[in-house]
């Protein structure tokens, strides 16, 4: 934390109070870690830079995963620190890039959002990771606890109230530092080491071209298991006014929590995204006449890039792309 003297001109322009996002975080806390540091109520410093077309939206309706509601070079010159490291705290630019759409939105994520902490990460650094705002994820890897949503008084915890203190509970006032900590089952861990692989995959390798891929292999996947453990992507739809229909983009949430579903890893994604049919790679043996057959040269090196991520997984250290 910086402190801003009176003397200093940077007074008029920034806050009394600096703080400067630390690595991994998640934009939420670092506003309640400002509104901490300059003795605020939960919720001060979101208000102050709300873009004003926002101003009514309800504290807790807004979702800060993908924050197209902040007015993030306003937070950046009032915190004095770069846009990029701002950027950094959302999953704007990743999402932007899978997408490629002009206007982001958090359902491109997830169509539903649960706030949850670990009190490990609040008590060390009141820290509230980037990574734990990902759908289907319910544990941080980093210190293997379970992710806790209620107050020991039973009240759900809220982001930002303006009656509490920023990390604590708005009914009983209980620091979250000091909520429980539970160990994670194992098995529900290995589930989500293979979730957060996929995240990692496709935050830094995602292309539209790669989307589109990834659902025609879930759709083919459906197909020749010949069961239906997940809806098909095409099936979400909705009628605009005239009769028109429009299909919704899938959130990347579905997608990996699809591919978990269907037995597919990331190197299946690559796989399926060549040029020669999928099934002749995945269910077929074949032998090539080549000596140095050019198809499996070619599949080496796609599949290549993905070996360092799953080195990390086997080994539980969180993926690269969490760390700005």
């Amino acid at each position: 934390m910086h402190h801003i003297p009176l003397a200093d001109p940077a007074w008029r322009t920034t806050f009394p109070h600096l703080v400067a996002p630390l690595p991994n975080e998640w934009i939420a806390g670092l506003l309640l870690r400002c509104d901490e540091a300059n003795f605020w109520g939960s919720g001060t410093t979101l208000g102050h830079i709300l873009r004003p077309e926002s101003k009514r939206t309800a504290m807790n309706d807004l979702s800060s995963i993908v924050p197209t509601v902040i007015d993030l070079e306003a937070l950046a010159a009032a915190l004095a620190v770069p846009l990029s490291a701002l950027v950094a705290t959302t999953y704007l630019a990743e999402l932007a890039r899978l997408y490629d759409v002009a206007h982001l939105h958090a359902r491109l994520l997830s169509s539903s959002f649960v706030f949850h902490v670990c009190p490990a990460c609040v008590a060390e650094e009141r820290r509230l990771s980037r990574l734990l705002t990902l759908p289907h994820i319910t544990h941080c890897p980093q210190h293997q606890l379970s992710l806790v949503k209620l107050c020991q008084c039973g009240a759900p915890l809220r982001l930002f109230h303006r009656q509490a203190r920023p990390f604590t509970c708005h009914k009983c006032g209980l620091d979250w530092k000091n909520l429980p900590q539970q160990k994670m089952d194992p098995e529900r861990m290995e589930v989500e080491q293979h979730l957060l692989s996929s995240y990692d995959f496709f935050f830094t390798k995602g292309t539209p071209a790669l989307l589109a891929s990834t659902l025609r292999l879930i759709y083919d996947s459906v197909v020749e298991k010949g069961e239906i453990r997940v809806p098909l992507p095409d099936e979400d739809v909705r009628v605009l006014p005239g009769g028109r229909s429009s299909q919704r983009a899938t959130s990347l949430g579905y997608l990996v929590h699809a591919l978990w579903q269907l037995d597919l890893s990331p190197r299946d994604v690559m796989v399926y995204a060549g040029p020669l049919p999928w099934r002749s790679i995945k269910w077929m043996t074949f032998q090539c006449p080549e000596p140095n057959c050019p198809y499996v040269t070619m599949i080496r090196d796609r599949t290549r890039i993905l070996d360092d991520t799953e080195d990390h997984v086997q080994q539980g250290e969180p993926p690269k792309v969490f760390e700005p």
